[in-house]
């Protein structure tokens, strides 16, 4: 009998092992302001290792109401956690965890379990550093590198999501439409074969909901010098555009009151005033206008949270006005048949000596082609677009190359990277081509490259820059 129950509890020790440890993370008081994410922490300790089938257990130091919520997918998530509540998860995968606060989204934190894989083995002489860890939509991402000359960024499922060349530093505003997913990104520096990179995380789930709802916009309306609301002005007459404008959170909140007019399909540039807002207060800001063209003008306000990095922090506003007075004369210019190009071409300015002797040329002759192979001087929304040029090889060998081209619109964030990869014999020339098509009208810039190839690029020319208008 005590044979069998000494055998039964071995099976019970091998079928059953032991329970993984528990560790604890607190929520500081006071980090529903935002400040902790300059020191990393919102979250005591920011960062936590632990092992397979570990559990991390969250407490609510703070009087402020908060979550714990998986970054991308959602799959631990406490839901509200007041003052005092505890949430806890069991980590049963290996990985690196990122989580926030849904209600702060200025609140990361970080849970690795197991060995962190070393992604940078192919790193040969220089790295590269970024200015931290954890970004959300409209945060700026700027990337130092002790060298090279192409600068790419994957998302999660590895598919570019901006290129570039020239030198360190490289900034960028995390936004647009390529910007889908969130979960960890890479940034890559290449110099020749020697290649340098580093994760990131961004979370872009809810963000532009939840930035929206800061600042509360209320009673907009156009008045004359007098104060009157108005529906009608002359050209040349100056109004007033003012709004009741709230701040929604418990902490203060920096804001641009940002105006932009449009008229005959022409956009102005933005103009805006700066102030601060505490917490769950109301102002009541103004800025002057005077139209200089008759018709019906359409007046968009909007909140920033500053004039620099442009994260809309509220609703859009819209307002109309009918001007009288003679009305704006779009003109366009005609362009001949023997035109080089729809638009003028532009050498970017961070020329470097190595493309001297490199063997790859691209000729300055870049056209804009309809589908059916004609240079085309106008372009609509939802027509395809081809845009094409000439690739030589100078060389006595042969040549791989990787024609790359990257669309951004009339606010720098990306909307399109297409590339196609070929070969150039020795002394020949081809005509690579890429298909674009928009799906709503305005200025977009096209921005051409040309690499040796895209693991460990090297950029074989200067990049080309051009701006296409569409109606």
């Amino acid at each position: 009998m005590k044979i069998a129950v000494f055998s039964l509890l071995l099976f019970c020790f091998f079928m059953y092992p032991a329970f993984g440890e528990e560790f604890s993370v607190t929520i500081p008081e006071g980090v529903g302001t935002p400040g902790c994410d300059d020191t990393s922490s919102c979250f005591a300790p920011f960062e936590l290792s632990i092992d397979e089938g570990d559990t991390v257990m969250w407490s609510n130091d703070d009087s402020v109401t908060h979550t714990v919520t998986r970054m991308g997918d959602s799959s631990f998530n406490s839901d509200l956690l007041m003052a005092g509540d505890v949430f806890s998860f069991t980590f049963d995968q290996l990985g690196q965890f990122p989580y926030h606060c849904t209600l702060h989204p200025w609140m990361w934190g970080i849970i690795i379990v197991g060995d962190v894989v070393d992604t940078t083995d192919n790193v040969v002489d220089f790295s590269i550093s970024l200015d931290r860890q954890f970004y959300f939509t409209g945060d700026s991402l700027t990337v130092l590198a002790d060298k090279g000359n192409v600068f790419q960024i994957l998302d999660p499922d590895f598919n570019p999501v901006l290129i570039s060349q020239g030198s360190s530093p490289y900034t960028v505003v995390i936004g647009g439409p390529l910007w889908e997913k969130s979960g960890e990104y890479t940034a890559i520096v290449s110099s020749g074969s020697d290649v340098a990179q580093a994760t990131f995380f961004v979370n872009v789930e809810k963000i532009e909901l939840v930035n929206k709802e800061r600042i509360s916009i209320q009673n907009q309306k156009i008045a004359n010098a007098f104060g009157d609301i108005i529906s009608e002005v002359n050209s040349k007459q100056q109004v007033q555009i003012t709004a009741d404008i709230s701040n929604n959170q418990n902490f203060e909140q920096e804001f641009a009151y940002v105006l932009t007019t449009k008229d005959s399909d022409i956009i102005s540039e933005p103009i805006w005033i700066t102030g601060t807002l505490a917490a769950y207060q109301e102002l009541t800001p103004s800025l002057s206008w005077t139209p200089e063209y008759g018709g019906v003008h359409t007046i968009t306000i909007q909140i920033w949270n500053n004039p620099l990095d442009k994260l809309q922090i509220s609703q859009d506003v819209i307002l109309e006005i009918n001007v009288e007075g003679d009305k704006r004369s779009i003109i366009i210019n005609e362009i001949d048949d023997n035109s080089q190009s729809y638009s003028t071409l532009e050498l970017s300015s961070n020329t470097v000596e190595m493309f001297e002797n490199s063997p790859v040329s691209m000729n300055e002759d870049i056209f804009v082609v309809d589908d059916s192979g004609n240079k085309i001087d106008k372009v609509s929304t939802d027509q395809t677009i081809d845009i094409t040029t000439t690739i030589s090889n100078d060389s006595e060998y042969e040549q791989k190359f990787v024609f790359i081209v990257q669309i951004k619109d009339s606010d720098g964030f990306i909307v399109s990277i297409d590339y196609i990869e070929d070969t150039l014999t020795k002394g020949t020339s081809l005509n690579p081509s890429l298909s674009w098509k928009s799906q709503y009208p305005g200025t977009f810039t096209y921005e051409i490259f040309v690499w040796d190839n895209l693991d460990d690029a090297n950029a074989l020319d200067e990049m080309y820059l051009s701006e296409l208008i569409v109606e």
